[in-house]
């Protein structure tokens, strides 16, 4: 069980770093979303801006492969 995990933390870190371009978790974010591809339940509480959007965000970029696109990328003109 503990490979899958590392797995599952290792592509989230890439999901992370490669499409939204951070390169750490804030505390709590890494778990919630951990435990959401390991399809458990959780109990995430957050104050005001700490991150809860990528604890939604970061599972479906890993189940779908999504980060071998930049879909956030900004172009400017």
């Amino acid at each position: 069980m503990s490979a899958l995990i590392t797995d599952v933390e290792g592509k989230l870190s890439v999901v992370l770093s490669d499409v939204f371009n951070y390169y750490s978790f804030r505390e709590g974010q890494l778990e919630a979303a951990k435990a959401t591809l390991l399809k458990r339940d959780a109990f995430v509480p957050m104050r005001t801006s700490g991150g809860k959007s990528l604890c939604y965000l970061l599972p479906p970029g890993v189940q779908r492969s999504f980060y071998s696109y930049k879909p956030f990328d900004i172009v400017d003109g």
